[in-house]
């Protein structure tokens, strides 16, 4: 290979880069368009899962921040929060977003890759919504992120749940981070789909955006899933409180798969 097509070849690796699926690029795109309502839809939907846990003087840590938004609705709940992620542009993103929004009051954001955390101390809250599936080994994330709860704590989690059609979503993931074409087409077929079916849920979308959030799902690699119906089953010492949307999607996943929320108390 001469000097004019390694040249060539690096450049087109630049190109597909720049435009391959990333967390934290889709994330601080979402994120030039977060306003107060958003913030307070997070808010609204973070006290409805929490609501039967005293928040009084709580330590909370928020693992895969992304935008930051979740970490700051913890803020205005009164807790005391700390927030990573393993991608800098989301700590970047949350560091801005706190300062824009709550002034990074009580709170600490850094750097953390659960799957290595550095992390030693324990929280009263260990709460993680929709990433732990992407890590490229859920248990072990799982098993990291039990380590980091207090006796008598909580683990609050959301994950995607088993479908029929695992298999296919992983081949469409893994080629959509691959190909340009492949992710173009895709794009075509899925998002005016995704924002039919998601009309209804625009205004209790946690804070999200309908079109970041199919963008996240379409490119969302690595993909793991879990069956709800087994989950209490992975954590000896913890007592499962709360599972929420454990039923059998619609379509059994063909057009995706929505996440179920747990939240188990640490007993032991």
């Amino acid at each position: 290979m001469n000097k004019i097509s390694i040249k060539l070849l690096s450049a087109c690796n630049v190109i597909i880069l720049k435009y391959m699926f990333n967390f934290g690029k889709n994330w601080q795109d979402y994120s030039k368009k977060i306003n107060k309502n958003n913030i307070e839809d997070s808010l609204k939907n973070l006290k409805l899962l929490l609501k039967n846990i005293n928040l009084k003087n709580l330590t909370f840590i928020d693992i895969g921040c992304g935008s930051g938004i979740h970490s700051i609705a913890a803020s205005k709940l009164g807790l005391a929060v700390t927030s990573v992620d393993r991608d800098k542009t989301c700590i970047k993103i949350s560091k801005h977003n706190f300062k824009k929004f709550y002034k990074l009051k009580n709170s600490y954001i850094f750097q953390d890759d659960i799957l290595k955390t550095k992390i030693s101390k324990q929280y009263n809250i260990v709460y993680s919504w929709g990433v732990l599936h992407h890590t490229s080994n859920l248990k072990k994330a799982l098993r990291n992120s039990t380590k980091l709860v207090k006796k008598n704590g909580c683990l609050v989690i959301s994950l995607y749940k088993k479908t029929d059609y695992d298999n296919m979503w992983v081949f469409i993931k893994k080629n959509y981070n691959k190909s340009l074409g492949f992710r173009y087409l895709i794009n075509v077929l899925f998002i005016p789909f995704f924002f039919y079916i998601s009309r209804k849920k625009r205004s209790y979308r946690r804070g999200q955006n309908w079109y970041f959030d199919a963008i996240d799902w379409l490119g969302g690699y690595p993909y793991e899933t879990m069956d709800p119906n087994k989950m209490r089953f992975y954590f000896p010492g913890f007592k499962m409180l709360h599972m929420s949307r454990s039923n059998p999607m619609k379509y059994k996943g063909f057009f995706g798969s929505e996440c179920a929320e747990f939240i188990f108390k640490k007993i032991r």
